[in-house]
């Protein structure tokens, strides 16, 4: 969720088609995005000319700004119900467990600092981070003030930077720099872009292009993008070039050609999206590597595979050929953990869910290790509650720990599974007190009593 700047926070229009509906003086909250769906929370002010400011049509409503500004009352409920959405995400540990920010004083910053409200909440924490001097918890004495000049510039040239993923810039670049960057005759994400370069590829990037030219690339780029990965916004371009900026350089039709190869050879639009990097790598490598998995019936369903180096590639192939060989006569992993573990293949999806990289274990690691925990007298549905415990080195965490305990305790007990999983320390601490050995003579001992 996102705020927008201005001395004063205004409710403009909401409609119930779009999840999220912001202008320069607006924002609303829709819990439930779904088409249809009426469960719809909007603070607004209480104002009794509101319904006489505004119009109701086709679930849209236009409120004259300046008879609905937003009440005190309600920016702290709406505040105040976002103060879970941030500790649930965790977003840079959390307003409360970062900062240790309390509704009061997140709602005093807001109102002292309008601009704050420019910023996306990850990147209000940011702010507040790096101007907030830790010991005394106050501003940085004219910090604050530059940031604010530089937010109110952005705003002015248009560039909207409620919808950055990345806002860092805003206040590391020189304001000389970030004023001369704005004015560039470009669209607004253009500018977004050529503002978050350093000054090197800055000046690389306007030796090469127009105007024009750059305005087009980035469209170009965008639509292709969009097109063979789906590419949901813009702005979320931006994302990328922040981590690969040499991406907005490649010719268009190479990276078309190396997208159209990477989804023919069943590579996931995610996967992708999440290694851009496999852009810049060589085409003619990449398919020859599809080639050579294609002949011997492997799929490849990573990016990386196609850009490692050639022994690490020769792994890779030899791991899927043996597992392959191991599956048999299951169709997949899951169907083999079902028939390993004697239980439905319901029941493996559930361990999935409380372990999502269970299925990248390799499967000859998942035997091994589900044979020796059932020896050691450890049931199916323990193994079920704690999948991560498959993870575990075999020799090196699971024998070792297992062989500890029975050691102390000569046998007699055996660790819970979630032992195996902690830390050295608090495996230490749950250990039980060493056993007398039963097999050997005991001392007699005199009941003087």
């Amino acid at each position: 969720m996102f705020f927008n700047g201005c001395k004063r926070i205004f409710a403009v229009q909401y409609k119930t088609s779009f999840p999220l509906q912001i202008t320069n003086r607006a924002f609303v909250v829709i819990e439930n995005p779904a088409p249809g769906n009426s469960n719809i929370e909007i603070y607004l002010t209480k104002s009794k000319d509101v319904p006489a400011s505004g119009s109701v049509t086709n679930g849209s409503c236009e409120i004259s700004p300046k008879l609905s500004i937003l009440s005190e009352e309600a920016l702290c409920t709406y505040i105040s119900t976002r103060e879970l959405y941030w500790q649930q995400k965790n977003i840079v540990r959390s307003v409360a467990s970062s900062l240790l920010m309390s509704t009061q004083r997140i709602k005093h910053l807001i109102s002292t600092y309008p601009a704050l409200t420019v910023l996306a909440e990850e990147h209000f924490i940011q702010a507040a981070q790096d101007l907030i001097d830790p010991k005394t918890e106050r501003f940085v004495r004219g910090r604050w003030q530059e940031v604010e000049t530089r937010l109110r510039l952005i705003s002015f040239y248009g560039v909207e930077v409620h919808r950055l993923r990345l806002a860092k810039w805003i206040w590391t670049q020189e304001f000389a720099t970030l004023e001369e960057r704005l004015k560039i005759n470009t669209n607004p994400e253009t500018k977004a872009f050529l503002c978050i370069q350093r000054k090197m590829f800055f000046n690389k990037l306007m030796f090469r292009y127009s105007t024009d030219g750059l305005t087009k690339t980035f469209e170009e780029l965008y639509t292709t993008l969009h097109q063979y990965i789906g590419l949901s916004d813009s702005y979320e371009l931006l994302h990328y070039l922040q981590r690969s900026p040499y991406l907005f350089v490649l010719p268009i039709r190479r990276i078309q050609d190396i997208l159209s190869m990477l989804l023919d050879a069943g590579i996931t639009k995610d996967e992708i999206r999440a290694d851009l990097w496999i852009l810049h790598h060589n085409l003619d490598v990449m398919k020859e590597r599809i080639d050579q998995a294609h002949k011997i019936n492997v799929s490849i369903s990573k990016p990386w595979v196609l850009r490692c180096d050639d022994d690490r590639f020769g792994r890779y192939m030899q791991r899927r050929i043996s597992d392959d060989e191991a599956l048999q006569p299951h169709g997949s992993k899951i169907e083999f953990l079902a028939a390993k573990l004697s239980c439905t293949e319901a029941d493996v999806k559930i361990m999935q869910t409380r372990f999502p990289l269970l299925l990248n274990i390799n499967l000859k690691k998942l035997s091994s290790s589900i044979d020796y925990l059932l020896e050691q007298g450890y049931l199916s549905y323990q193994i079920q509650s704690f999948p991560r415990v498959l993870s575990l080195s075999l020799e090196q965490r699971t024998k070792k720990r297992i062989q500890e305990f029975q050691k102390v305790s000569n046998g007699l007990i055996k660790p819970r599974l979630h032992h195996l999983m902690s830390t050295d320390v608090n495996f230490q601490k749950s250990q039980p007190e060493a056993q007398p050995d039963l097999t050997k003579d005991q001392p007699y001992r005199r009941n003087c009593a």
